[in-house]
C-alpha cells in the first residue's frame, strides 16, 4: 500500500551539518565541536546530553544564532542561519527563537513584569501594539504562577522563580524554536521539577520546537527524544 501524505515525515525545523567550532586559548586553537550533525522536527523535544565540558552549550549557541560555527552549517526551515545578513539573522532569532539561559540574564534594574514584556519591543504588531503585548505578558506571568511577584526585581525572586520568568520571558515573542541551556542546573530539585512542569506546559500542543541540553537523565526522559554528545560529535 502506498503511503499517504500524512505519513511523510514533516521537514526539518533545525538541521545541523557537520558543524565544527574552535577557540583560540592562546597559542593553542582548542577544538570544541568535530562536525557534529543534527536534524530536529517541528514540534519536537530533544535533549542532548554529555559529559561536562563535552560541548553542549557550546552546540546550543551555534544552533541557535549566538555564535556562528568555525565550518559547516545551520539552517532554520531550510535557510542558512550563518549566511544571512546580521541584520536579518538577528531578526529572525528576535522573532523565532527563544532562550532559557542556566544563569536566567534577568535585568537587575527591571520588575519580573518588565523583563518578561521587554523582547516584545522588537515585535508589538504582532501582538496589535502595546496594550496586546502588556496583556501576553501578564498572561505568560500569571501561567508560571508569578502574579503576585510582578512587581519584584530579580533581586527579591528565588532561584526558582527566576528561572520561571526567564522562561516566560524566553516565549513571549510566540517563538516556534525553544532552546534551554541546564535551566535547572541552578536549582534544587523541588524547584527545578516546577521550572520543568512550567516549561513543558508551556509548550505543549502546536509545534514548537524544544531543543534542551542537560547532565540529567531524568530531565531527558521528559524529551520525546535523547542524543549523547561525545567527543564533540552527536553518537
Amino acid at each position: 500500500m502506498n503511503s499517504s501524505l500524512h505519513d511523510t515525515p514533516a521537514a526539518p525545523r533545525i538541521e545541523a551539518m557537520d558543524v565544527h567550532k574552535s577557540y583560540r586559548a592562546g597559542a593553542r586553537v582548542v577544538e570544541v565541536l568535530h562536525g557534529a550533525s543534527v536534524e530536529v522536527r517541528p514540534g519536537e523535544k530533544l535533549a542532548i546530553v554529555g559529559a561536562s565540558g563535552s560541548g553542549k552549550s557550546t552546540l546550543l549557541n551555534v544552533l541557535s544564532g549566538l555564535d556562528r560555527p568555525s565550518a559547516g552549517a545551520i539552517r532554520i526551515d531550510g535557510c542558512d542561519l550563518y549566511a544571512m545578513p546580521p541584520r536579518e539573522r538577528t531578526a529572525m532569532r528576535a522573532r523565532r527563537i527563544g532562550f532559557v539561559f542556566q544563569a536566567y540574564h534577568l535585568l537587575p534594574e527591571l520588575t519580573l513584569f518588565d523583563n518578561v514584556y521587554l523582547p516584545a519591543r522588537v515585535r508589538w504588531e504582532g501582538f496589535g501594539g502595546g496594550a496586546g503585548a502588556r496583556k501576553r505578558a501578564a498572561e505568560l506571568i500569571e501561567r508560571v504562577g508569578l502574579a503576585a511577584r510582578a512587581t519584584h526585581r530579580p533581586d527579591e525572586l528565588s532561584g526558582g522563580e527566576q528561572q520561571r520568568a526567564a522562561i516566560a520571558r524566553a516565549l513571549m515573542n510566540e517563538p516556534d524554536i525553544l532552546f534551554a541551556d541546564e535551566p535547572t542546573g541552578n536549582l534544587d530539585s523541588a524547584s527545578g521539577g516546577q521550572v520543568l512542569d512550567s516549561l513543558f506546559a508551556l509548550v505543549e500542543g502546536g509545534e514548537r520546537t524544544v531543543v534542551m541540553v542537560t547532565h540529567n537523565p531524568d530531565i531527558a526522559a521528559r524529551c520525546d527524544r535523547v542524543l549523547t554528545l561525545r567527543d564533540g560529535r552527536i553518537g
